[in-house]
């Protein structure tokens, strides 16, 4: 079982993330990790017309499918965005390519709570309908080991670090 408890301890390997994660003064890789390489798809949502709106602002724009993005994830596709078919697909195929390019690295993958969610589902060979039995904190950490066709998860929305970083 791996020790790693900090961002810092996942530091050989292959880093990938999302052009949007960390904005536009995120220029370095945090003390200790690879540089990370960006990737698209490793992007969040496309959440179309609901992009940067509140709950209460998409709520109040349509209470229905705000009301089924919550209870049927599967069966939503956002107004001029993606649906989690697609998050799901876009995310696998990325997975892919990482797991193939780097079979005997340790990976770290750095993405939004969707991206996290999905490869999760992906990993565990669970249908989108369990997209939210998966919680995911802002700067959580999941450890998941695969080697072959075997996948073990080692932690799920470790916060740990986060309450270290505060008090040190």
């Amino acid at each position: 079982m791996s020790k790693a408890s900090r961002p810092s301890d996942f530091a050989g390997g292959s880093r990938w993330r999302s052009p949007s994660w960390g904005g536009p003064r995120r220029k370095r890789a945090p003390a200790g990790l690879p540089p990370a390489r960006r990737t698209t798809s490793f992007n969040d949502t496309d959440y179309g017309r609901w992009q940067f709106k509140t709950f209460a602002d998409a709520k109040a724009d349509d209470p229905a499918l705000f009301a089924a993005w919550f209870e049927t994830p599967q069966l939503v596709r956002f107004p001029g965005g993606e649906s989690l078919q697609d998050l799901a697909a876009r995310v696998a195929n990325a997975l892919r390519f990482v797991l193939t390019r780097h079979t005997s690295d340790t990976i770290v993958i750095v993405g939004h709570d969707s991206v996290n969610r999905a490869l999760l589902l992906q990993l565990l060979d669970l249908p989108l309908s369990a997209y939210w039995r998966f919680e995911q904190s802002p700067c959580c950490l999941n450890e998941i080991d695969v080697e072959g066709g075997n996948v073990w998860v080692r932690r799920i929305n470790e916060t740990r670090h986060l309450e270290e970083a505060a008090t040190a």
